[in-house]
């Protein structure tokens, strides 16, 4: 997959909510631009006061990632990660497909993944704490399937007793996102003070063979994991003292993932994807309450 880069999750992804100045670069004058025009030009935002679509000034920034391995792998990102603040909306979709190889040992993998990171300003007119809450919803289709035909191939005995095998499938999706608060004007920042830890769905099986002095021991696993893929909404809240005039935004990134493996199995394939593009998927960024 040329120009495909592996996807990256947990701490990796994470890095990747960082501060607007570095991602708005040649950008930032512009938000700021906005800001002060909406400072001046329309009415002001209160304390108290929610905002919903359409989103006055954003900017976003997306990313899409995979790989493939082995003998047959594929991916496919049909909607690229899109912010739309018409109607505060965030869409992408993308699947992942392994199948097994004959041989030993051998299989393939493949994952891929979507994000984006947007920047929703908020003017602020007067002095003090405030308490910023946006509320997020999603319906998102997380599908995963895995098919095992026949049994993981006994291993290899070497000479002096020593042979293993192990035979996976596994299909996972997930989507989760991190928020955070900047205020452009002197550079504070500010982590959401709760966190939200997405949705997912998954299955695994594995077998095992490990033999040792001619002595050999079987080891299976089956899981199967479902984390709610909604509809749903989550509300991430953040305290900050701000000044009158600053220029303050929102930052929210979303990441969607999914991986693929089908290994040792002589017929495996195994599936997974996610969905926020079709008609009846979301993810949605519904209000910014200021307070």
């Amino acid at each position: 997959m040329e120009g495909f880069q592996p996807a990256r999750t947990g701490n990796a992804a994470r890095r990747r909510t960082r501060r607007l100045g570095t991602w708005l670069t040649g950008s930032g004058a512009v938000l700021v631009g906005v800001l002060m025009a909406l400072s001046s030009s329309t009415a002001a935002v209160h304390p108290g006061v929610t905002l919903k679509a359409p989103y006055v000034g954003t900017l976003a920034s997306a990313g899409n990632s995979g790989q493939i391995g082995g003998c047959s792998a594929k991916v496919a990102n049909p909607v690229k990660a899109t912010w739309t603040p018409k109607n505060g909306t965030v869409t992408m979709s993308g699947s992942a497909t392994a199948h097994g190889c004959p041989g030993v040992n051998q299989g393939s993998s493949a994952n891929v993944g979507n994000s984006i990171t947007i920047g929703i300003p908020i003017p602020i007119t007067m002095n003090g704490t405030h308490t910023i809450t946006v509320l997020w919803t999603w319906h998102a289709a997380l599908p995963t399937t895995l098919h095992v035909k026949g049994k993981c191939p006994s291993p290899v005995i070497s000479s002096s007793g020593y042979g293993s095998s192990y035979c996976d499938a596994s299909a996972r999706s997930n989507l989760y996102g991190y928020l955070h608060l900047e205020d452009l004007t002197n550079g504070s920042y500010w982590y959401a003070n709760n966190y939200w830890g997405g949705v997912s769905n998954g299955s695994d099986q594995s077998t095992s063979e490990y033999c040792y002095s001619g002595t050999c021991s079987f080891y299976n696993s089956t899981g199967h994991t479902v984390g709610g893929a909604g509809p749903g909404s989550f509300t991430w809240w953040v305290n900050a003292t701000l000044s009158k005039g600053d220029k303050v935004i929102v930052v929210l990134y979303v990441d969607a993932y999914s991986y693929a493996s089908a290994y040792g199995y002589p017929v495996a394939s195994a599936t997974a994807g996610y969905n926020l593009a079709s008609v009846g998927y979301w993810g949605k960024i519904a209000s910014i309450t200021v307070t």
